[in-house]
């Protein structure tokens, strides 16, 4: 394990700002125990070179934050398992929707034919004869 004071020098930070990068990407990081002293670990130091890499490049912290999440893999299988469930869910309902609209415009082809043969009829035909109603 690496002392707050090896990790500011490894990384050449002030520990002032080692700490506020502990605070603020603490998710990022191994837990640290209240009352403790800090330390971290390679992992650690490699997560902190890489939020000083970024921050370095111009991006904000809000940034740095996806950047971190987006290389960052699911933590358990379960995980993975309920967004395929929610997927095969959400499949599901759109297929529902997309049958749904499929007979709404047979509905309306079939509309669309009778007010077709509606409007060739004669106008004398016409009186004596609702047009198709949608």
């Amino acid at each position: 394990m690496i002392t707050p004071k090896q990790a500011s020098e490894t990384l050449t930070i002030p520990a002032s700002t080692l700490r506020r990068w502990s605070k603020e990407f603490s998710e990022h990081l191994s837990a640290h125990e209240a009352g403790k002293h800090r330390e971290y670990s390679t992992s650690d130091l490699d997560t902190l070179r890489e939020i000083r890499d970024h921050l370095d490049d111009g991006l904000n912290y809000a940034d740095v934050h996806k950047r971190l999440n987006a290389i960052e893999q699911p933590s358990s299988e379960s995980k993975a398992l309920l967004l395929i469930e929610d997927y095969t869910r959400m499949l599901e309902e759109h297929h529902a929707t997309i049958q749904a609209l499929t007979s709404d415009i047979e509905d309306l082809k079939k509309w669309k034919d009778e007010m077709q043969e509606y409007n060739h009829l004669t106008f004398i035909k016409r009186i004596f004869k609702r047009p198709p109603q949608a």
